[in-house]
């Protein structure tokens, strides 16, 4: 079992999970490379601007569109 810190570490996190499996490992930096244009652009929307209702998209259009647009 990891220690708890290596969850805040993403050093440790890639060299524990490469202890594990290696090529899992190398899969994990892969989807972690693509998740981040996703953050990048996610910041600019603040976690109270998103709903799970319907009406969450015109909001999200009118007032952060551009950070929409970074999404790829």
């Amino acid at each position: 079992m990891c220690p708890p810190y290596v969850y805040s570490n993403a050093k440790l996190t890639h060299e524990e999970l490469a202890k594990i499996t290696p090529q899992g490992a190398k899969e994990f930096k892969r989807f972690e490379e693509r998740l981040l244009p996703l953050y990048e652009a996610m910041k600019g929307i603040p976690t109270l601007a998103l709903r799970v209702d319907w009406r969450v998209i015109p909001v999200l259009i009118g007032r952060y569109l551009p950070s929409l647009l970074e999404m790829q």
